[in-house]
């Protein structure tokens, strides 16, 4: 999490993985093997020439369908009966490139083999190596001053009944809190189901269940930066809804994400939350809940273009992301507000083979939210426990490295933030058991933060920087493994350590 919407676009080394160009042969020489980019034919290969493909065989297949394979085959255009140039039809490229980038794979080779009629007839081959379809998408493991252990999984079937259907869900819980009054533990659930192509129609379907039971800390004593947790008391409230959504592909590159969110909230409020100032004083704290039941309804819009082509491993290109969120009476709700996220990140590949990408990020909201929709300061900083599931199992705030009181906010309704991040990759294995990728990457960022204009005036009274600045850094090695990506950095472990 080195940024609110870091996960809106994994680079080159991220979730994504690298492609290296790789090269297989056989005893006629007429095979190469999976790359997005041409591949010089071998010294021996026979002179291009136009082939009628017979017949299309596929081995290697166990999970995914053959069905998949063959809307590829048509989408394409080499399905059995079509006439390819052979080695360097264009059309092999993408063939071998859409299959890669169904993520499916961990290899794909494509050949082709004589036909005994006729020298200008040929069957193509399609050798398949398939990964595994199941991903654990985050294993939850931490401890904190405020929680002494949580821990949970989250794991994405990528390809559910063999339809291209992804089926995941997510639990996390923790034990509860030490040295607060009155905490109870917290845990979170989540079922999530997306269709992205249904059958015969481009349009897509997403439908998510959610439970989260939050006792989330919230201070009533002492210096904004302090995270001992006897200077906190919890809030407690429940919230149980769904999201169901459709996705519209726009353009080849651009798609439109329309969705609606319905949840109640049941919370129990005290009936006075004050905190007092390190001076004495005394100043009302705002819960922004609604005490007892109430109802969160939403619409959110959303937009995601993606530059890099079919096979976003090994391409360059401009990602994009926008995200409105409106929530009101006139759709249902008991609140009224309004909040928009927007990303932008752009990766290419340097002559000597690493990859760089910067990227940047930001979100505003405004007008009458629940506190989980502010924006947690720790989401920014890959140093810092932020939010899992929507819940808040640290009070410890952002390291605040140039002193500017960017550790004094807990919540914020407005960032800006911009990183770069540098990749080195280290090995890639054609076939193997479980790692098949390695890469080192090293992440510089900054961002600011601030609160609306109540908590700007607060602030400016209190002596505090109303929009304080804090930098981002991370480094480690990334592995890409046949169950998900295995993250082994400086911020994934300074995360899960009680400081």
């Amino acid at each position: 999490m080195a940024t609110g919407f870091g996960f809106l676009f994994p680079g080159p080394g991220h979730a994504d993985g690298l492609e290296s160009t790789t090269r297989s042969e056989d005893d006629n020489a007429m095979t190469l093997a999976a790359s997005p980019e041409a591949v010089p034919a071998p010294s021996g290969l026979a002179p291009e020439r136009a082939v009628t493909i017979v017949a299309v065989r596929v081995r290697g297949r166990e999970q995914v369908a053959r069905s998949q394979i063959d809307a590829v085959l048509v989408a394409v255009g080499v399905e059995a009966g079509a006439v390819v140039s052979w080695p360097q039809d264009a059309r092999v490229d993408e063939l071998r490139a859409r299959l890669m980038a169904t993520g499916y794979f961990r290899q794909v080779t494509v050949g082709l083999l004589p036909h005994s009629s006729s020298p200008a007839r040929g069957v193509l081959t399609i050798d398949l190596e398939e990964r595994s379809s199941l991903v654990v998408e985050d294993l939850y493991a931490a401890s904190s001053r405020f929680t002494p252990a949580h821990g949970g999984l989250a794991l994405l079937e990528r390809n559910f009944l063999a339809r291209a259907v992804h089926f995941g869900g997510a639990w996390v819980w923790g034990t509860r809190p030490r040295n607060v009054p009155r905490a109870r533990n917290q845990q979170a659930g989540r079922l999530h189901i997306e269709a992205p192509q249904l059958v015969g129609a481009a349009v897509g379907f997403t439908g998510t269940l959610f439970y989260v039971s939050a006792s989330e800390p919230t201070r009533v004593a002492g210096s904004l930066s302090d995270p001992t947790p006897g200077l906190f008391r919890t809030l407690d409230y429940a919230r149980l809804g769904g999201v169901l959504g459709v996705g519209v592909p726009v353009a080849s590159a651009l798609r439109l994400g329309v969705d609606y969110r319905f949840e109640q909230i049941d919370a129990v409020l005290p009936p006075r939350l004050d905190q007092t100032l390190p001076d004495g004083s005394v100043r009302p704290v705002d819960p922004r809940l609604i005490d007892g039941s109430s109802v969160l309804t939403s619409a959110e819009f959303s937009l995601r273009w993606d530059g890099r082509g079919q096979n976003p491993r090994l391409a360059t290109g401009v990602r994009l992301a926008l995200d409105v969120q409106w929530s009101s009476p006139l759709v249902g709700s008991d609140y009224e507000y309004a909040k928009v996220r927007g990303a932008a990140a752009y990766s290419f590949r340097l002559p000597w083979g690493h990859w760089l990408t910067p990227g940047l990020f930001g979100g505003q909201v405004l007008g009458q939210m629940p506190r989980y929709e502010l924006f947690h300061p720790g989401d920014l900083n890959a140093w810092t426990p932020g939010r899992e599931l929507g819940l808040t199992y640290s009070t410890r705030a952002p390291f605040d490295v140039l002193g500017t009181g960017v550790d004094t906010y807990a919540l914020v309704h407005l960032f800006a933030a911009g990183n770069v991040e540098y990749t080195l990759p280290l090995f890639r294995r054609a076939r193997t058991s479980w790692v098949e990728s390695g890469q080192l990457y090293v992440m510089f960022g900054t961002y600011i933060v601030s609160g609306d204009t109540e908590t700007r005036g607060e602030r400016q009274q209190m002596g505090l920087p109303e929009m304080p600045v804090g930098v981002d850094a991370n480094f480690g090695l990334r592995l890409d493994t046949s169950l998900g990506i295995v993250d082994l950095s400086a911020g994934n472990a300074l995360r899960r350590l009680p400081l």
